[in-house]
């Protein structure tokens, strides 16, 4: 497990590099929104149709993009709270591997239910990825059975805030892609569970 070696941002960034690159390219992609327009989001924003006919880069580009200050700001409070913890248990390594597992996740998810047209972005099915580690993690356990336990508890305690902040979300007209957010979930268990019987060191 990595310990911080220096106090204050300097130690968390130390920490969680990989989850404070995340931060900042979101950061960074708002800005270029702010300057470009929405003519940025038509070419960066997951939509499977045009990734399948080549243009691979929206697997990327479509994290660092947002909705609004809203979305990037609860997206950023996500990373900080919940990537920063996870890196340091899984490393920086686990970090990639578990946010590229997110990514390949949701463009299957996309694909099985036929969402070929549908247009998303944001970075929250990587945070719900995360979450899913440390769902893993924090069971007594990598056994199948108890991480479904756990993630059973989970989704009891943390499942109906969910709920009403989707709820007030969806009543100021900001839409919010659920299957995303699975398919994140999903990869995380993934990959949580890898890491729970090889924790990191790098």
């Amino acid at each position: 497990m990595r310990q911080d070696t220096q106090p204050g941002w300097i130690g968390r960034l130390q920490g969680a590099p990989t989850t404070y690159c995340l931060m900042g390219g979101c950061l960074a992609g708002y800005a270029i929104q702010q300057r470009l327009g929405s003519e940025i989001v038509v070419r960066g924003a997951l939509e499977v149709s045009r990734v399948m006919r080549g243009e691979v880069w929206r697997l990327v580009t479509s994290l660092f993009l947002h909705g609004s200050l809203l979305h990037l700001g609860c997206n950023m409070m996500a990373l900080h709270v919940v990537g920063s913890n996870v890196e340091r248990r899984i490393g920086r390594v686990g970090m990639l591997v578990t946010t590229v597992t997110a990514v390949a996740c949701n463009l299957l998810a996309q694909i099985a239910f036929g969402n070929w047209h549908m247009m998303s972005i944001g970075i929250s099915g990587v945070a719900f990825a995360f979450e899913g580690v440390q769902v893993v993690n924090s069971s007594e356990s990598s056994r199948v059975g108890d991480i479904a336990k756990r993630c059973l508890r989970h989704i009891a305690s943390r499942g109906p805030k969910f709920f009403l902040y989707s709820y007030l979300l969806h009543a100021i007209g900001v839409k919010i892609d659920h299957l995303t957010h699975l398919a994140g979930f999903v990869a995380g268990l993934v990959t949580g569970r890898i890491y729970s019987k090889n924790p990191a060191t790098i």
